[in-house]
């Protein structure tokens, strides 16, 4: 371990530095310097989401993400257990922990995939819920930047048969994993009692305030709702709580599919080229084995189109691939595929939103007289009426599905909007979304209620909003899923106006 941490503290004492002098009539050189992957996401952590405040809030969403999409890999029915603790008050220190019983991370893989940024095993064409797999590697650099602890992981999967345990630390300066320790568990030291599955415990120095504890709680409860196939535990200082499975229908897994010739740039068509490297074969077989809904004929009517000659496909030089491109541009081709998406579907969202599982709090007072003392309880809100719709559509030449939800009455007493991509909760930015753009453009007489019912009905002196939707007792949920969200901004909170989207938004919830 001595030998480990000394070989950290040498290699960030020695940055891979180029010096370039430049003439400048005398006023000085200038310096590039170039930065590992890890130390430049750590320094521009806002990328990641990982800011101020919202460290533990984020690392309790990568953490949930990454054991809902190791168990639906499968099609294993999620039990996820989530722990968030204050270990030391004083210096702000968290223990976070969280296991699942997914597919695990192979030993030999776990490393570089828990701790080196930039590798991951998202980089396909399918809908999944993180996007550039970066989450797991925040937590372990940050842990690494503020605290002396190492990351603890356990893994067991079906083709190791044996549970594993490591000890790890991320070198930050070069973006490569520091294995402290690595071991096979005994039988009786055993974490993990499932065939398969994932264990981590990382301590992170953060401040939690009481804004992000909150929200930190609706994330859990909004992950609920969408995913109640899932059994989700989660415990802190307050308390202990479980969100029961009310399902145990899960969703199609999103299978990862070829690109579309539409999408085609030069870089992705070289990519494709170079797959075929040792086996000469012609672009034409190259297209047609290499991007969906591109037959043998209409790949050669296109190099045909594009005037260049036929002849194997690592001999054409840029200039010649440029054209081709184009004319993939221009080429009308049918609709993409939609197997590399994966929506929640009525029945489970359905099931979600009829059991809608929320966190509560509540302040119980001691024997010894001591200030009353916060403890987590779960509330369980069931309406009267629940409605479904779903649209299919193509933004940025992607398909994306759009899922509409309706939950009205019972034990909901006013209105509230939930978004959702990829089946993950959006918590912030919803001023800024789309679907808030979409509920106040809705006439409320589409819904089946005039403006003048509601504001009979259901008027509230207490509202801050005059429209007239958001004076019923409603809850609207929106979830679009697709390869590519049209994200707003790098924290992944909001989503856009693009294309049709909004559109076929409006046509769900109308």
């Amino acid at each position: 371990m001595k030998k480990n941490t000394a070989e950290l503290a040498q290699s960030q004492m020695k940055p891979e530095t180029t010096i370039i002098a430049i003439p400048n009539n005398g006023k000085g050189r200038v310096r590039y310097d170039k930065k590992a992957e890890s130390e430049f996401f750590v320094d521009n952590s806002a990328l990641a989401g990982f800011t101020g405040e919202r460290i533990l809030y984020m690392a309790v969403r990568e953490l949930i993400e990454n054991s809902l999409d190791s168990c639906e890999t499968n099609h294993i029915l999620p039990n996820i257990s989530l722990s968030l603790k204050l270990l030391d008050p004083e210096n702000e220190m968290w223990l976070v922990s969280c296991q699942d019983n997914g597919i695990g991370i192979p030993s030999d893989k776990v490393p570089v995939a828990v701790c080196s940024f930039l590798t991951s095993g998202k980089y396909v064409e399918k809908q999944q819920r993180g996007l550039f797999g970066v989450g797991l590697k925040m937590i372990a650099a940050f842990s690494t930047k503020d605290t002396d602890h190492p990351l603890k992981v356990w893994t067991k999967t079906q083709e190791d048969g044996s549970e594993y345990y490591f000890e790890l630390r991320t070198d930050i300066g070069t973006n490569r994993p520091i294995v402290l320790l690595k071991r096979i568990i005994k039988t009786g030291e055993s974490r993990i009692q499932d065939e398969c599955g994932f264990r981590i415990e990382a301590v992170l120095r953060a401040r939690l305030s009481p804004i992000t504890k909150n929200k930190i709680y609706e994330y859990i409860s909004q992950t609920s709702i969408v995913n109640p196939y899932a059994i989700l535990t989660f415990e802190t200082d307050e308390g202990k709580v479980v969100f029961e499975r009310r399902t145990e229908i899960m969703p199609h897994p999103a299978k990862e599919v070829l690109p579309h010739p539409g999408d085609m740039d030069l870089k992705t068509l070289k990519k494709a080229i170079i797959r075929f490297m040792n086996q000469k074969t012609t672009l034409q077989g190259v297209l047609c084995n290499s991007f969906q809904k591109l037959s043998s004929e209409k790949a050669k009517e296109i190099i045909t189109k594009a005037g260049v000659d036929l002849k194997i496909a690592d001999k054409y030089d840029e200039h010649e691939l440029i054209k081709v491109v184009n004319i993939c541009k221009q080429t009308k081709f049918q609709a993409p595929n939609t197997e590399h998406l994966s929506p929640i579907g009525e029945e489970i969202l359905i099931a979600g939103m009829t059991s809608e599982y929320t966190i509560v709090t509540n302040k119980e007072n001691t024997n010894s007289g001591d200030q009353p003392q916060q403890q987590l309880s779960t509330k369980v809100l069931r309406p009267v009426l629940t409605g479904y719709s779903s649209r299919t559509c193509v933004v940025n030449n992607r398909p994306t599905i759009v899922e509409c939800g309706i939950a009205y009455g019972g034990d909901i007493s006013s209105f509230k909007l939930h978004r959702f991509a990829n089946k993950i909760p959006l918590l912030y930015d919803e001023g800024s979304d789309v679907a808030r753009e979409v509920v106040s453009e809705v006439e409320i007489n589409k819904m089946g209620i005039s403006k003048k019912e509601v504001k009979e009905q259901f008027a509230n002196p207490d509202s801050k909003s005059d429209r007239a939707v958001e004076l019923l007792p409603i809850h609207i949920f929106f979830h679009i899923c697709s390869t590519k969200i049209p994200y707003k901004t790098a924290g992944k909170e909001s989503i856009a106006s693009e294309g049709d989207l909004k559109r076929y938004m409006k046509a769900c919830l109308a």
